[in-house]
């Protein structure tokens, strides 16, 4: 998989979903934190997605950071993109070389260019770029 996309806004998820996959993305997408790491949890065998991009508050149970945190515990190297309209919500969390903030809104096709080039920079590691 390319790209794990969690969202709990289902309108805003499918929007996303299809930017990605008619980008020609392999993408799975889950509504809240707990899915998408259940989703990926062995005994499956999903493949490790190369960017997970979240909302950053995805209401009850963990936050988009904390998705991250553990995303990053079990796929070390994966890149992340925090989604928010709020981007206060970040509470000052510090962007790693792998990470990008886009804020809400935003185009679809901003944010296939960003998960593009955090693929393409998966071998090398850029700075980070926080948009906004």
């Amino acid at each position: 998989m390319d790209v794990l996309l969690v969202e709990d806004e289902p309108i805003v998820r499918e929007i996303l979903f299809e930017a990605l996959h008619d980008a020609g993305l392999k993408v799975a997408d889950a509504p809240d934190a707990e899915t998408a790491l259940g989703a990926t949890s062995p005994p499956t065998k999903a493949p490790s997605p190369a960017v997970v991009v979240t909302d950053v508050d995805l209401g009850t149970g963990l936050n988009g950071v904390a998705l991250a945190a553990e995303a990053r515990r079990r796929w070390p190297g994966v890149g992340v993109v925090y989604i928010t309209g709020r981007p206060s919500n970040l509470n000052g969390h510090a962007l790693g070389a792998r990470d990008r903030f886009l804020p809400k809104p935003f185009r679809p096709d901003a944010l296939v260019r960003m998960v593009r080039a955090l693929m393409s920079s998966r071998g090398g590691l850029s700075r980070p770029a926080v948009q906004g």
